[in-house]
């Protein structure tokens, strides 16, 4: 094999190896998939008007709408718009409003604002139960803590974060 052939080669390797780490928003595929794990429910885009039943609350799969942009919301998200980045690989954070402390919710926002992925939402839940301070759900998986876990959020986040049936496109943001 000749010079020009062999470092061909390595750039292309060395490039899809880049490609991939990057793709996968630079998580091992080791990382842990914690979490309890719900059937997919489907994944159809429909209007408004025409949402369907979810077998998990907050939603896991299932009938869903346009794309929204990644980020806090501080007025709630619904799982119709939510679902749409789940099934790009996104994870979301869903805190109870009624029984989250605010010392709580600082250590929920400084985790959420620590992961170094985009690919997150961060929103209140009014029908979250009692006990449950913070859910967490990825394409067809559902994590809830009755206290605050920050190392569990993290080791969730980082098993599902990238791991939706499609990948990420550019979305838009509904309280803008």
């Amino acid at each position: 094999m000749n010079d020009k052939i062999f470092w061909l080669v390595l750039v292309v390797v060395v490039g899809g190896a880049v490609g991939v780490f990057m793709l996968s928003g630079g998580k091992t595929p080791d990382a842990a998939m914690i979490g309890q794990m719900y059937e997919d429910v489907g994944n159809r885009h429909l209007p408004p008007d025409q949402v369907g039943q979810y077998n998990t609350v907050p939603a896991t799969s299932g009938d869903h709408g346009e794309r929204v942009e990644y980020g806090e919301y501080s007025q709630g998200l619904s799982d119709y718009d939510a679902l749409h980045g789940l099934e790009h690989g996104a994870v979301a954070f869903w805190y109870n409003a009624g029984t989250i402390t605010e010392d709580e919710l600082s250590q929920v926002r400084t985790t959420f604002e620590s992961l170094n992925v985009g690919k997150k939402y961060l929103a209140p839940r009014s029908n979250l139960e009692n006990n449950v301070k913070l859910a967490m759900t990825a394409w067809t998986y559902l994590l809830t803590q009755e206290e605050i876990d920050t190392e569990e959020m993290i080791t969730f986040f980082n098993g599902h974060v990238n791991q939706g049936p499609e990948l990420a496109l550019n979305l838009r943001r509904l309280d803008t």
